[in-house]
């Protein structure tokens, strides 16, 4: 099985799952998990709960950007507001006005 696993693309367990082998991001998970079982490095009754984690893990790095992003679009509000009070001021300035303090 060490093989099947070093070598996916050249297995027999592998060669009707087409999709599978298109998919690298899962194969390698696969791989990666089952390597670990073979050298012996984890238990059958650990290796399901150390695929969830890493599933878990996964899952939360490819959403981290969009977090981010979102961040990003809460405080941008803000700064336009910021930006305007500035622009207010310099209007009045040129217009001759007086700048209204609140």
């Amino acid at each position: 099985m060490e093989r099947d696993i070093d070598r996916p693309y050249d297995s027999p367990i592998f060669a009707n799952q087409a999709e599978f082998l298109r998919d690298r991001a899962t194969l390698e998970f696969v791989c990666d998990s089952l390597r670990m079982l073979v050298i012996g490095a984890t238990t059958p009754a650990e290796i399901d709960q150390l695929m969830d984690l890493e599933f878990e893990a996964q899952r939360r790095s490819r959403f981290e950007p969009v977090g981010a992003l979102n961040e990003l679009a809460d405080a941008l509000p803000g700064l336009g507001i910021v930006a305007a009070v500035p622009g207010v001021v310099i209007s009045m300035e040129a217009i001759g006005g007086k700048i209204p303090i609140a």
